[in-house]
């Protein structure tokens, strides 16, 4: 397999799995191609996390996640100094953090201040971290991929420009289209079995053989007794609603969006479940 097929190849098993983000999925591997560093924005929930999961997966490499929170500190990132007693002495051993890998997802980076932004500078640079005096290398292949929420959102820190420059590119991820939304929807794929009617909670549904209950949702919800029954349903197993209901429940979603009656992320995030 040349090297353009193999590409191509990383595309579509990563498009297998992530839904509506094509354009995100190509710049993932123009970075990779470029061996630079991306910064991928977006609010909650439009797949950031998963997009990078599903690229270390697909190239069989060490992938190490690192959670950004406001009390991180520097050495848990690069790793720090331990003692040890050896022989009735007193050593030091280097202890690697998480930035040792090959694909390092740096999730919501902006979440902590900038001293501990400041410990990828060297890394994503040099690609080496210096400890104690000791400079140690980074794997050939060495790739970060941050994600980060608007600045808008509460809790979150400005990336200073020193750490920007280490970016090769900053990506925006937007909603997808409505034909993808629905498809996100859709998580059990059609021809799992045979449909056989049965009751649940009172409610008229049909259950797939192995594939978990399908809905019928053109019945209202008479009683109390029969919402908490659903609830409990669609808890445990997959629920599959038409495309025709589908697409009114996206709707519902951007309206409620564009009217201001929301804050926050209301569509469906764009992975295959």
């Amino acid at each position: 397999m040349n090297p353009k097929e193999a590409m191509s190849t990383l595309r579509t098993q990563m498009e297998s799995s992530i839904i509506g983000q094509r354009d995100l999925i190509r710049q993932m591997v123009v970075g990779l191609l470029a061996n630079g560093h991306l910064l991928l924005e977006s609010l909650p929930g439009l797949a950031k996390t998963r997009a990078v999961k599903s690229m270390a997966r697909n190239l069989d490499t060490q992938m190490r996640r690192i959670q950004f929170t406001p009390d991180l500190l520097p050495s848990d990132i690069t790793g720090t100094e331990v003692l040890h007693q050896q022989g009735g002495q007193n050593v030091f051993q280097f202890q690697p953090g998480p930035i040792f890998g090959n694909v390092i997802l740096a999730d919501e980076i902006n979440r902590a201040p900038a001293k501990v932004q400041a410990a990828l500078l060297e890394a994503m640079e040099e690609r080496q971290i210096t400890v104690g005096g000791t400079t140690h290398k980074m794997p050939d292949l060495f790739i970060v991929m941050a994600t980060q929420n608007p600045i808008e959102q509460e809790g979150t820190y400005p990336l200073p420009e020193a750490q920007l420059d280490r970016f090769l590119m900053k990506v925006l991820v937007d909603y997808p289209d409505t034909e993808s939304e629905i498809g996100v929807l859709h998580p059990v794929a059609a021809g799992h079995g045979q449909v056989e009617h049965q009751h649940v909670g009172g409610l008229r549904a049909n259950q797939r053989d192995g594939a978990g209950a399908v809905v019928c949702f053109a019945d209202h919800f008479k009683t109390a007794c029969a919402l908490e029954n659903m609830a409990q349903t669609v808890a445990h197993q997959r629920v599959v609603v038409g495309d025709q209901h589908a697409g009114h429940v996206c709707s519902s979603c951007v309206c409620a969006a564009c009217a201001g009656m929301v804050t926050v992320n209301t569509k469906p995030s764009p992975c295959a479940v």
